[in-house]
């Protein structure tokens, strides 16, 4: 696979990135590395001229200067024109590989349909907080952070638009992927720690305005008139209201009245629907609420065991499907209730009568047809509960009537046996008094861990 990265003034990042990328368990030697340089001012040209001797055991390492700043888009399309591998992958420098990023990616791609033309990667600490399908993993578009594409895919749409100097290209991108009947999969056991914000919700000057005149642009290509004034109004909006960042205003005029030149390049490209557009209000997608959850990599992973209650009430294989994304590494899975047919997964009978201390795991969960489970759900509650010595972790998901469900939660073991001594998983369901129980029970800040299904 083929290696992209674009750098400009980006001394800080270089080491980190690249060292991971060394310690990686990937056979090097299958990847070309692919560097562009945006005319840097810093130390990054002679850092990355000193890579290239540590490199060697890459297929190949090219470093490619340039006397200006090209921008996101147009500067990877430069240099991933100078690979052939039939994978390219696309990566921020300012990220820091996992040992097993990209051997798990290779496996998502190895594994995966024809139709799938992207595999966006997960990003550590804070997740991409637009929703995907808990079930089969689809995405309306990809994050350009981390991402893979065929490439037979990325040069049938023509790469990157250049419109796009940096911001929303990966959107405008992703929609002409799809337009196409390609598919972007969300492949979450496939992660890599992104130093995007220093904190929640950061403002960065760029990246305010160029996020704000750049969805105009993709307002001009792909959507109605009401739109595209909604667009322009937001424009106005934040003209007049107080000042987000010392120097915002000034920032956004400036950037506002160069727009106007650039309209006609907004053109929709011929022959393409432009169905795979989609605007909620000013996002590209439905937001997860609560993606934004700090998330810790576990060092080590103690045994959750997963009883899967099933009560008729569904297609119990869509809940099926979307246990099996699950990204903690250590779960043991029960059923209880009617059999099922569970495919590829190990199941083991269990008595909801029997007592809990019957389980020799530090954590259990009870799942029902009720919700479908977004990919890191045990991961993140399991993680929550580390520094904590309460019965367990939950999210903010409710049920019909408002009040929190007992389905997947993440107990501690020996904690709910010294809070109710002998207690049976039937008792939990039973519990009289489950305000008292949830007392105990920390709730983190991440909302849609789960969906309610009906």
């Amino acid at each position: 696979m083929d290696l992209i990265f674009v750098t400009h003034n980006s001394e800080k990042w270089i080491s980190r990135c690249f060292d991971s990328l060394l310690s990686s368990d990937y056979r090097l030697e299958k990847l070309n590395v692919f560097v562009i340089d945006n005319a840097s001012s810093d130390g990054t040209v002679p850092l990355l001229e000193q890579y290239r001797n540590r490199f060697f055991c890459c297929g190949s390492y090219q470093l490619l200067l340039e006397d200006k700043n090209h921008g996101f888009g147009r500067a990877n399309n430069i240099a991933a024109g100078s690979g052939h591998s039939e994978i390219v992958v696309f990566v921020n420098i300012d990220t820091e590989f996992f040992s097993d990023t990209l051997s798990v990616l290779e496996q998502e791609i190895k594994h995966s349909h024809r139709n799938i033309g992207i595999w966006e990667m997960r990003q550590f600490p804070y997740e991409h907080p637009k929703i995907y399908d808990p079930v089969t993993l689809e995405t309306s578009w990809s994050s350009g952070a981390a991402f893979a594409v065929r490439r037979a895919v990325y040069e049938h749409v023509g790469g990157f638009d250049a419109l796009f100097f940096m911001y929303a290209e990966d959107v405008d991108f992703s929609w002409r992927v799809r337009d196409c009947g390609y598919k972007i999969r969300y492949t979450p056991r496939a992660s890599i720690r992104h130093y995007t914000y220093s904190s929640v919700n950061e403002i960065k000057p760029l990246q305010y305005c160029c996020s704000i005149i750049n969805d105009l642009y993709l307002r001009y290509r792909y959507g109605s008139l009401r739109q595209q004034l909604m667009g322009n109004c937001r424009v106005i909006s934040r003209l007049l209201h107080r000042e987000v960042y010392k120097g915002a205003r000034r920032d956004l005029i400036k950037y506002y009245l160069e727009h106007f030149g650039r309209i006609r390049l907004c053109r929709h490209p011929a022959g393409k629907s432009g169905n795979a557009a989609k605007f909620v209000g000013f996002e590209y997608e439905d937001v997860r609420l609560g993606a934004f959850y700090f998330r810790k990599r576990l060092i080590t992973a103690p045994s959750i065991a997963v009883i899967i209650k099933n009560d008729l009430l569904s297609d119990i294989h869509i809940l099926l499907s979307c246990l099996k994304n699950q990204t903690y590494p250590s779960i043991k899975w029960y059923f209880a209730g009617h059999p099922f047919d569970a495919e590829d997964m190990e199941l083991t009978y269990l008595d909801l009568e029997a007592p809990i201390s019957a389980l020799g795991d530090p954590y259990f969960s009870i799942v029902d047809e009720q919700f479908l489970y977004y990919a890191d759900h045990f991961e993140t509650l399991i993680s929550s509960l580390v520094n904590h010595s309460c019965l367990g972790a939950r999210d903010n998901c409710r049920g019909a009537d408002q009040t929190p469900a007992l389905s997947g939660i993440v107990f501690r073991s020996a904690a709910l046996q010294s809070y109710n001594k002998g207690i049976s998983f039937s008792d939990l369901y039973e519990c009289k008094d489950m305000e008292k129980l949830f007392r105990h029970i920390i709730c983190i800040d991440a909302e849609t861990r789960r969906i309610w299904r009906h």
